[in-house]
């Protein structure tokens, strides 16, 4: 990935993180770092770094501690201490351009917030388990929106704030819901998503897909990246009202969302098709068909396909 962005402007973010530790009473800074990928893993780094600061591995103990090294892993920062602090600055400048960074302001003691993330992330759906990637910064904001109110306040309730650099490299932050009067059980309850979750933060994952295969922004009115992503996350919505299954229908549908806007499937030829659909006159896959996009408005990339 290209980064576009002014380095001084990424360290400023730096310095934003730095004052609101300070602004809440805090010395210290928590990172989660995403190594999904990543070409060198950070654990020899990290084993080596002088003065030591407190790390761990987000999937140690559980069942998905053969990750290895594609494991999140949580570090502390002093931020009392300038190699801590010139080591924030050289992990956001490390990884410009690249969405591995999460940070969160948190007053729990580091094993107490390491438990609670661990056990975050280990979630239920109605037919099976897996991992709640919310250590991916692109992702983090449709985590908290697909949650309930009372999953919001597990999920939460160890941090006072999320932050990260958004898709146009932009500060983003997202309040946690820590408080000193809470006390946690013994047995944390499981995060559980229905169905209904499922599908929601599913199409977050589609339109990050997507997001990647288009191009030209400035032709399709978008002011951002994350305008484009925030409008093919709705059009994946839609496409989940309309109980659009097949992956040519959804596709057609986030590319149309992108090139003319949700208002589109309120016009002619679109509300006709989606009549059908309705109907059930049309097959999955034929929803689309002989309704091309306008090219001239929008261009597709589909080397990533």
């Amino acid at each position: 990935m290209n980064d576009t962005r002014n380095p001084p402007h990424d360290l400023a973010w730096a310095q934003q993180l730095q004052q609101a530790a300070q602004a809440v009473g805090q010395q210290h800074l928590d990172l989660i770092i995403d190594q999904t990928g990543w070409h060198k893993a950070f654990t020899p780094i990290l084993k080596d770094f002088n003065p030591p600061l407190l790390w761990c591995s987000l999937l140690a103990g559980t069942p998905h501690e053969a990750l290895g090294d594609d494991a999140p892993l949580l570090l502390r920062l002093d931020l009392q201490d300038e190699a801590h602090q010139q080591w924030l600055e050289d992990l956001i400048e490390h990884f410009a351009g690249e969405p591995r960074l999460l940070a969160l302001l948190s007053p729990a003691p580091f094993d107490d917030l390491a438990k609670h993330l661990r056990h975050c992330l280990q979630i239920t759906w109605p037919d099976g388990e897996g991992l709640l990637r919310f250590y991916d910064p692109r992702l983090i904001a449709s985590v908290d929106d697909m949650l309930t109110p009372e999953q919001k306040t597990l999920f939460h309730g160890q941090t006072r704030m999320w932050a990260w650099l958004d898709r146009d490299g932009q500060p983003a932050w997202l309040a946690g819901q820590w408080s000193p009067m809470r006390r946690w059980p013994e047995q944390l309850p499981t995060l559980h998503l229905d169905s209904a979750q499922v599908d929601r933060f599913t199409a977050a994952t589609e339109a990050e897909a997507q997001l990647k295969r288009l191009q030209l922004l400035s032709s399709l009115n978008m002011p951002s990246r994350e305008a484009m992503f925030n409008a093919l996350r709705a059009a994946y919505w839609h496409a989940n009202d309309l109980n659009l299954l097949d992956e040519r229908d959804r596709l057609g549908l986030a590319r149309r969302y992108a090139a003319h806007g949700p208002g589109f499937l309120q016009k002619r030829p679109w509300i006709g098709r989606i009549a059908l659909w309705n109907a059930g006159h049309l097959k999955p896959g034929q929803l689309w068909l002989d309704l091309p996009i306008d090219h001239e408005v929008l261009r597709v990339s589909l080397a990533a396909r």
